[in-house]
């Protein structure tokens, strides 16, 4: 096969097969590896499985290229460490070989062209506003959401946007600001978790968004996306955390939260009960045992509901109805939120 057949495949070989090809540690708590440049004895290695089958790797153990913020790249780059090989046909032939000798075919996918395009969409904010001017945004907040209107004008934005790939349309969503500039936004019908710019979001007990990444209180709530984060507040009828505030905007974004959580004392972890969640919540755990920290899973103040904010919705409607389930109690007096 010549060169210029490579601009037209893509060989999905699963990351285990290449790690095991070189000799390397293959097992890996989801979607966390060991390094196979070093020894460790936590995994720091995170690998994202495309739609098409191929990954990315990023090494947050490793110290990154200059001009990047985290060690990393493609299968290629994974291939060129391991093998010592420098240039790409020499990588594409220790990859066929990793093929033959794991029965792996090489599939014929998108053309270089429109793989460019996939990579190139994405989210154009056009305005960013502090007023709320769409009702239905306020609406799903306050009605669907139970979050105050004073909270939610406090910590969030409108946000209207395009997307590259078609911008003759625009949306009007509420958006929560992160420490790379960007935002995660939610939309009033539009189940999507979309972020215009990646990145975390860490507060101090002011509730101010800090970007140094230090701690200010010995103590830190993280939380797996910013709607949970406001029904903490809603729930513990504050307007201000009181302490550090660590906010993923998705629970697969742990790791990138890691030095933060671990400059605190304690660490309260507040995730969704799902296997995402519970995934994350060990992960933080490992790292707290490790470096022997006070850790508590918070989760224990709403362990029949799937979030945070579904056990709010829920106590919500109790203090608005005429009586009070008895059996819910519990859930009310719930000591679960304190830290």
């Amino acid at each position: 096969m010549n060169m210029d057949s490579y601009g037209n495949i893509l060989l999905t070989i699963p990351v285990v097969d290449v790690l095991t090809y070189f000799g390397k540690r293959a097992d890996h708590r989801s979607y966390m590896y060991y390094s196979p440049f070093r020894d460790e004895s936590s995994p720091s290695m995170r690998v994202t499985v495309k739609p098409d089958g191929t990954w990315i790797w990023a090494d947050f153990g490793s110290s990154p290229k200059e001009g990047h913020r985290v060690d990393g790249g493609g299968i290629l780059d994974m291939v060129k460490r391991l093998s010592g090989v420098h240039s790409d046909k020499e990588a594409w032939d220790v990859l066929g070989e990793i093929g033959r000798t794991r029965g792996i075919e090489v599939i014929r996918e998108e053309s270089r062209e429109n793989v460019r395009k996939v990579k190139d969409s994405g989210i154009v904010v056009d305005d960013v506003s502090c007023d709320f001017t769409r009702k239905s945004l306020v609406n799903y907040a306050v009605n669907v959401r139970r979050i105050p209107q004073d909270i939610l004008s406090r910590y969030c934005r409108q946000v209207t946007y395009h997307s590259k790939s078609d911008p003759s349309h625009s949306y009007t969503v509420i958006g929560f600001p992160n420490n790379a500039g960007g935002f995660a936004m939610r939309g009033s019908t539009r189940n999507r978790k979309l972020n215009n710019i990646w990145g975390i979001s860490t507060l101090g007990p002011d509730g101010v968004l800090r970007k140094d990444a230090s701690a200010v209180s010995p103590k830190c709530a993280t939380f797996e996306g910013f709607m949970d984060f406001l029904s903490y507040l809603s729930w513990r009828g504050v307007a201000e955390p009181g302490m550090d505030v660590c906010i993923l905007h998705s629970a697969s974004n742990a790791v990138h939260a890691k030095e933060f959580l671990l400059s605190h004392e304690s660490v309260r972890t507040f995730f969704d009960n799902d296997e995402a969640g519970t995934k994350a919540t060990e992960l933080v755990r490992d790292w707290c045992d490790e470096k022997g920290l006070d850790f508590k899973d918070g989760r224990s103040a709403y362990p029949d509901y799937n979030d945070i904010n579904e056990a709010w919705q829920a106590v919500k409607e109790r203090r608005n109805s005429k009586g009070t389930d008895k059996s819910h109690i519990a859930l009310e007096q719930s000591n679960g939120l304190k830290i």
